[in-house]
This record gives structure tokens, sequence and C-alpha cells, in this order.
């Protein structure tokens, strides 16, 4: 009797801890599924989050930045600033004509007379005399630079390297008589110059190539904010040398003011690589080189005093 008392016991007690342990179980398995739900959620929309970033990855290959043209448009450009550079150019000379005009004296009133057959002819006679005492035409030599400096806007060779050579203070074709203190406001005339010299050698201007080189050697006519730099002396010479290569005229030969012979542009880089300094190492073995070059190029323009000079220095490189 006892032990079918102690039997029911354990049995409603094993019943009751089998229930509560149901009862926990199925709460865990509540949270369990959640947790499970929240994480196949969150691993969709990483899944989402990544096809869709694979999916603009190959959209962007074949799209296109903003402001890019197509290369029918780049064409269209391309012609109109051809276009727009040829009207620039027939506008600058323009104004370089007018400039010349001023000079001339074309725009100064003249003393007149009247014929019995023809009406308004000008007298040059005058003029002609005044010019032969050593008085020029006084003309307006503000206007007259006004249409230089548009000139040299519109990117006129001409205009450009006058200006140039008005700011050294050199001599030059154009406007003569124009002082330019006179009429150009600019606190840095030389810094000016140089850089307008720049301009032309950049558009092919052999001897202000050679001008810049020189600059950048010397450090003369640089204006206040460079100094000399070797390696750009070095690189303007190298375009100087291949201007002469491809030009029709003897490279030995200096065939107008400002152009030097190929052996005087190799000797300058020969002595630049000899000494080194201003941001040029020294290297003998191109020094070597070079002056041997100029050697041989200044036997072919009969040069042999020099040849023997740089054969000499060449020599001394080793």
């Amino acid at each position: 009797m006892a032990k079918t008392r102690f039997t029911s016991s354990c049995s409603s007690n094993l019943f009751d801890l089998t229930d509560s342990e149901v009862k926990e179980r199925m709460h865990h398995d509540s949270q369990f599924g959640s947790l499970s739900s929240c994480s196949s959620r969150m691993t969709r929309h990483i899944t989402q989050e990544a096809e869709r970033e694979a999916y603009w990855l190959e959209k962007r290959k074949f799209s296109r930045p903003a402001g890019l043209l197509s290369e029918s448009q780049i064409k269209q450009l391309s012609e109109f600033s051809q276009k727009m550079h040829g009207m620039n150019c027939i506008l600058g000379q323009i104004h370089l004509d007018l400039a010349r005009y001023h000079e001339l004296g074309q725009f100064v009133e003249k003393s007149a007379f009247v014929c019995s057959e023809k009406e308004n002819v000008y007298s040059t006679k005058e003029q002609r005399n005044k010019r032969n005492a050593g008085n020029y035409i006084n003309y307006d030599k503000d206007a007259a630079f006004y249409h230089l400096d548009i000139a040299r806007r519109c990117g006129v060779l001409e205009a450009i390297i006058t200006m140039a050579k008005m700011a050294f203070g050199q001599s030059h074709e154009l406007l003569k008589e124009v002082v330019c203190e006179e009429v150009w406001e600019n606190d840095d005339l030389e810094g000016t110059g140089f850089e307008l010299m720049e301009c032309a050698a950049d558009m092919g201007d052999q001897s202000a190539v050679i001008f810049v080189a020189q600059a950048y050697e010397t450090g003369r006519f640089l204006g206040p904010m460079k100094k000399p730099s070797w390696p750009k002396a070095v690189a303007w010479y190298e375009k100087a040398l291949n201007f002469l290569q491809n030009s029709e005229i003897d490279e030995n030969e200096t065939p107008h003011e400002g152009v030097r012979p190929r052996y005087e542009l190799l000797e300058r880089m020969a002595v630049m690589y000899r000494e080194g300094g201003y941001g040029l190492l020294q290297d003998l073995t191109k020094a070597y080189d070079l002056y041997t070059e100029a050697a041989m190029s200044a036997t072919e323009a009969m040069q042999g005093k020099l040849a023997n000079k740089y054969y000499e220095l060449a020599e001394q490189c080793i």
C-alpha cells in the first residue's frame, strides 16, 4: 500500500516536472523561433543589399560620369575651338595692323590741300621733312598699345614677342617709340615679360625657346619670383635642338636673331652637366658625350678651333 502511494507520488511529481519542462521548452522554443526569424530577416536584408550593390556596380560600368562628353560632342567642341582660334587670330591680326597704322600716322591729322582736279589729297612732303630732321609722328601711343595688347590676348605671336621685349626694355620693331612704363601699368614688368616670352616659346618661336633656356640657366630676366633651374634649361635647350633638327635651315648657322648654332647649344648643356647645380645632378659621362657631339658639330661647321676646344673639355670629364 505504501509502495503504491510512493509510486503514484513519484509519477505525479514526474508528471509535474515534465509539464514544467515542456512549458519552459515551449517558451524557449518561442524565443528561439523569434530569434531565428529575426536572424533570417537580417540575412535576407544583407543578401538584398549585396545584390543591390552588385547590380549598381555592374550598371556603373556602363554609365558615364556627369559632364563627360561623347566622341561626337568632343569632335564638335574641337571643331568649334579651332574655328574660334581662327577667328581670334584674324581679330588679333586686325588689332596688330591698327597698332601699326597708329605708328605710321594713319590716324593723325595731316595738312591737306585741295587741287583743282582732286580733293582731300594729303601732302606728305612736310611729314617726310620732319622725319629726316629726326622728329617722329606724334601719334596716340596709348591707343596703339591698346591694340597691341588686344592682339597679344588673341594669341598673335608678333604681338606677344613685341610686348615681351617692351617689358625687358629691349629694342623691338613695332612701336619703337613707345616707352613701356608710360603705357603699361605693371609692378613686375620683368616677370611679365618672361611669361610672355615663355608663351612665345610654347608657340614654337625658336628665338624665344633659346631665350627661355638661357634665362633658366643664368637666372636673368626671370623676374623676382623665379630662380634658375638647370633641369628646365636643359629641357628647353633640347627643344631648341629639336627645332633645329626639324627645320630646313642649316643646324650650325644663325638664320636670324636669337637663334644659336647647334654646337653652342650642346656646349651649354655640357657645361651644366659638368658642374651640376640648381636642381641638376652632376653627370660627367653626359657632359663628355655632349662635348664630343658639340665638337663634331663644330667640325661640320668648319669651326676647327672650337672643335679642338670641345674635345679638350670632353677629355677633362673622363
